[in-house]
């Protein structure tokens, strides 16, 4: 019994650790489907709300963080990997800054 309560607080620690970024604990959402296939449900915690999605294709930037929950949202990033395989590189100007990255599988929220 000691071991199963060991393994799911080693389990669930795991869980959290990664998907929540070091700042204001919003998850970094360009990283919460790594390990994930397409189209797999989740749902996070974004400024304070619960969030629902699931795995698309999208920009995943190089750096983790670099880009915020408003700025994922932006139609640059949104449309970057419109109609490309997954592993393609892309490259977002975002304020005038150009950001690398690729396109992968990123959560996107459900829109209605």
């Amino acid at each position: 019994m000691k071991k199963i309560a060991f393994i799911l607080a080693i389990v669930v620690m795991q869980m959290s650790s990664v998907q929540a970024s070091s700042e204001e604990n919003t998850p970094d959402l360009t990283r919460l489907c790594e390990g994930k296939g397409p189209h797999v449900k989740l749902t996070t915690k974004i400024e304070g709300r619960k969030v629902k999605g699931s795995c698309q294709i999208g920009f995943k930037p190089d750096q983790a963080n670099v880009l915020d929950y408003k700025a994922m949202n932006q139609p640059a990033v949104q449309n970057v990997c419109k109609g490309k395989a997954r592993g393609t590189s892309a490259v977002v100007n975002i304020k005038g800054k150009n950001i690398p990255g690729k396109c992968d599988l990123v959560f996107k929220e459900n829109r209605r």
